[in-house]
């Protein structure tokens, strides 16, 4: 079993790529499992990429976030290597296969945590560049994790060229017109790689596909992607308006931020059927209709020019030549609100906003108001209600974290956060929730989730050295904590003989287990027999001090105990009456005089 740094055993592979090998390992020194990716040999002798791989790695290990898949440690054994949090689970990539199409809401549901995920990274200056859905896991709970951050993009140039079917076009299906021409992607390329997965999702295909790497690299820079809803009708009209947007050639054209693109998701949710995705043709519209209002504008002062006598002699002035009266669309739907408009020749643009008054998809206000004047061609911005930002919290309580996320997206509650308590119930299940059922709860607020810890059966340890010992809780949710030494005559030195949680007890993760490791024997001692105590409750520290004939005072036993009964064996190298002390998280609970022979 190779050990890197004397730190992490390898146990097995579990992933590979172009440029690592990515294995399942176990840190010793934090006592936990870990994923390491070891960089390719045919790597390890390129310096410019191995110094830009460790300098990537550790401005990566500086991203925090819930969405992300953690760097915990930057190392180097032979090869460079990065030590990241390990994600049972599996990837979208194998997600989508197994489903073929999704549904829209899980599909935007993982979208907007992977762009929860890039907007945090680009706000740290790091672009991810190799946005696909084998780099994205969803763990057993159903969170999303963004991982291999900052390593795509450290290719040098030598790299680029040898390897055009393996490091760069790996990904080939999933990159940016811009990265295809071997230009420097950005924020914006993340975003396109975005669309396309989201494409993948919504469709079971990818926008662009071929026999060869190359052709699908000039489908990106040449082709229009088809329509979403052209492979599956099922996907709602604003969703493919998105998509068209995030996979426009030019990185100008498309979404300039991952929150620009994760609101019009949100929209999506709310208004099915689009209408309000700002792209570069509507702009174009936008310049056109102002173009021609300052044509008219021309045409009205000439013509006020030339009509000046006439008005002056009759004292009236035509006010209404290309002039509308701008209409009350007030409590209209937003399609009903676009005809109106159409029939006095003026334009519109939405935008969404809570309201309590006005129910959902109709229009809250609009500006111009309602009889002001305007010129043919004008927009009328309107605001379309989103409905109350206060519904009625469901109940989630007895489900399990995935279920209840998918109850709440679909309630309007997007932002939620987990906790994990203790209880009766099976691991992984809600036992609480705030707001309570039946209450009510903003969609923009938080909800508190508590769910179940994951519990585990302690193992008998007693005859173990601590090497096995530690062994033996690889795999496990729990741990060693302190490690005391003590006497027993019965036990060889160097093993186990006490442990503070008894085998066979159901705890929950993140469990401590204290032990005590056979010494010396000492050059004098007596004995008694053990002094047997009953723990009412779970996780007290216990505290055994005695008093020797020569008033000595000792502590004897100091470990946090589970519920049950202890049995501890007391050592002196005195005979004679001693006074036992027990002490039950800083209580005296036991304080009896003993007998030691």
């Amino acid at each position: 079993m190779r050990v890197l740094s004397g730190r992490y055993e390898l146990r097995e592979i579990v992933g590979t790529g172009g440029m690592a090998v990515v294995y399942r390992a176990w840190d010793r020194q934090e006592k936990m499992e870990v994923a390491v990716k070891l960089l390719r040999q045919e790597y390890e002798n390129d310096d410019e990429f191995v110094r830009r791989f460790s300098r990537e790695a550790s401005a990566a290990a500086k991203v925090a976030h819930e969405n992300i898949i953690n760097l915990l440690d930057v190392g180097f054994d032979e090869v460079p290597y990065i030590v990241m949090e390990f994600v049972r689970g599996r990837t979208l990539k194998e997600l989508i296969r197994s489903v073929g199409r999704m549904q829209p809401k899980q599909a935007v549901s993982i979208a907007l945590r992977i762009l929860a995920a890039l907007d945090h990274a680009h706000r740290n200056n790091i672009v991810h560049r190799d946005i696909k859905p084998q780099n994205i896991l969803v763990d057993e709970s159903g969170n999303v994790k963004v991982g291999d951050f900052g390593i795509a993009r450290v290719t040098t140039s030598s790299t680029l060229t040898a390897t055009m079917d393996g490091v760069v076009f790996g990904s080939v299906h999933y990159i940016s017109p811009e990265q295809a021409r071997g230009e420097t992607a950005d924020e914006k390329s993340d975003l396109y790689s975005v669309g396309v997965v989201l494409y993948e999702m919504l469709t079971g295909q990818m926008p662009f596909d071929s026999e060869t790497a190359v052709s699908i690299a000039i489908k990106h820079i040449g082709e229009e992607p088809k329509s979403a809803r052209s492979v599956n009708p099922d996907i709602p009209r604003a969703l493919d308006e998105i998509l068209q947007k995030a996979l426009l050639k030019a990185p100008s054209e498309r979404y300039q931020s991952a929150a620009a693109m994760a609101s019009d998701l949100k929209q999506a949710l709310v208004n099915p059927k689009g209408g309000f995705v700002r792209t570069p043709a509507m702009e174009a519209q936008r310049k056109k209709r102002n173009m021609r209002r300052i044509q008219l504008c021309a045409a009205f002062i000439v013509a006020l020019a030339a009509a000046m006598t006439a008005v002056f002699m009759s004292g009236v002035l035509d006010v209404y030549f290309y002039s509308v009266t701008v209409p009350s669309v007030l409590g209209a739907t937003s399609e009903d609100a676009i005809r109106s408009l159409k029939a006095f020749k003026l334009e519109s643009s939405i935008s969404m906003s809570y309201s309590e008054d006005v129910e959902a998809g109709l229009v809250v206000s609009q500006e111009p108001a309602p009889d002001a004047e305007a010129i043919q061609g004008d927009t009328v911005n309107l605001v379309v209600s989103m409905g109350s930002q206060w519904v009625v919290m469901p109940k989630v309580e007895a489900m399990g974290e995935q279920e209840a996320r998918d109850l709440l997206m679909a309630s309007g509650l997007s932002h939620y956060r987990i906790e994990t308590v203790r209880s009766d119930y099976q691991a992984g299940i809600i036992v609480a929730q705030e707001p309570a059922p039946g209450g009510w709860a903003s969609k923009l607020g938080e909800c508190v989730l508590y769910i179940s810890a994951k519990s585990d059966i302690v193992p008998d340890l007693t005859g173990f050295s601590l090497e096995d010992a530690e062994a033996a809780l690889e795999g496990t949710m729990l741990s060693i904590g302190q490690v005391h030494t003590g006497y027993d005559a019965t036990f060889p030195k160097d093993v186990v003989i006490q442990q503070s949680i008894v085998h066979l007890t159901s705890v929950f993760e993140d469990t401590v287990i204290d032990l005590v490791i056979n010494g010396d024997k000492p050059e004098q001692y007596t004995s008694r027999p053990n002094v047997s105590f009953s723990v009412p409750l779970d996780d007290m520290r216990v505290v055994i001090l005695i008093t020797t004939p020569s008033g000595v005072r000792e502590e004897k036993f100091n470990m946090v105990c589970s519920k049950g009964i202890m049995e501890v064996s007391i050592i002196s190298s005195e005979a004679g009456e001693h006074r036992v002390q027990i002490y039950m998280d800083d209580e005296l609970m036991v304080d009896e005089v003993y007998d030691f022979e």
